[in-house]
């Protein structure tokens, strides 16, 4: 639980504006607005890079592995089925 919170707080630093949630034991899923793929790439990077560095947790440090993916909407609405 710690190491999941420890990554959401990354994503919420690099996205400002996401909206976090926790989906499964390891999963988050995040929604966040952006101006045209080119903003959304640079916010993806940036997740990316946060998550590089090692996360300390309870005093150890923690190297994760990510997975990240994006799906747009044209109305600017996030339904479950892109989730």
């Amino acid at each position: 639980n710690e190491v999941v919170a420890a990554i959401g707080e990354r994503v919420r630093q690099a996205c400002g504006g996401a909206h976090l949630g926790r989906v499964g034991r390891t999963t988050i899923e995040f929604s966040l607005p952006a101006r045209d793929d080119q903003d959304a790439e640079a916010t993806l990077l940036r997740v990316a890079a946060g998550l590089a560095e090692p996360l300390v947790v309870g005093g150890v440090a923690v190297q994760v592995r990510v997975r990240i993916g994006a799906a747009r909407s044209p109305t600017r609405e996030i339904t479950d089925e892109m989730l």
